[in-house]
């Protein structure tokens, strides 16, 4: 069986059309309500709470950066790729899913990191589930008093 992988975040509406069997990547599952059910959570691949705070601050992405791929390395290119086979199953292909939408400016996410490593460890292609982003608010601003 072939892998095919995108990656996503949950409030992405195109997940539930999509056809892929959605999997989550993070320490929590989503506290709001989703249109599709979750079929796994992958926690090895999700960041740890300490790499969650090494990302903030100066230098946040290089030292996350570093930490989350060593942490890849450290499980391996064989277990992770045998998890994402047993999650994808007899379907089509899955989604990776996290919070955060990246298609607003200067905002990135470990599922990149993840779909890079996974392209230079096991040749896989990871591709971004098209995303429109979030809705621009239609209220009309209201002047400062």
């Amino acid at each position: 069986m072939t892998l095919r992988i995108f990656t996503s975040r949950y409030s992405n509406p195109r997940v539930s059309k999509s056809g892929l069997t959605p999997v989550g990547i993070t320490r929590y599952p989503p506290r709001f309500r989703l249109a599709y059910e979750l079929k796994a959570n992958l926690y090895d691949l999700a960041p740890t709470p300490e790499m969650l705070q090494m990302a903030k601050g100066e230098n946040g992405r290089e030292r996350f950066t570093t930490a989350y791929r060593a942490r890849l390395d450290a499980i391996g290119v064989h277990d992770i790729v045998q998890q994402l086979t047993a999650a994808q199953g007899a379907n089509a292909g899955l989604v990776m899913l996290c919070y955060e939408d990246v298609t607003t400016t200067g905002h990135w996410c470990h599922r990149q990191l993840l779909g890079e490593w996974l392209r230079a460890h096991a040749g896989l292609v990871v591709v971004e589930l098209p995303d429109l982003g979030k809705k621009p608010s239609r209220r009309k601003a209201t002047p400062d008093p």
